[in-house]
């Protein structure tokens, strides 16, 4: 929801995807004050639709993973 993300290049790439630690989709702000909810509101509609793993969160609220290597 932040502006473009900046891209990241060597000679040969572009990157501009996570590192892989999690296995789905994260949506901040979801149903918060934020100014763009609405488009929040939209792409969770549109995961739900197309059966994609995701995960919401409010402002203020966490997700905790335990990652092992």
């Amino acid at each position: 929801m932040d502006d473009e993300p900046k891209k990241y290049y060597n000679k040969d790439n572009i990157f501009v995807e996570g590192l892989d630690f999690i296995d789905y989709i994260f949506i901040q702000h979801y149903k918060s004050d934020y100014h763009k909810v609405h488009l929040i509101e939209e792409i969770v509609e549109k995961c739900q639709r197309e059966n994609k793993k995701y995960k919401s969160v409010r402002d203020g609220e966490v997700i905790i993973e335990n990652i092992r290597g």
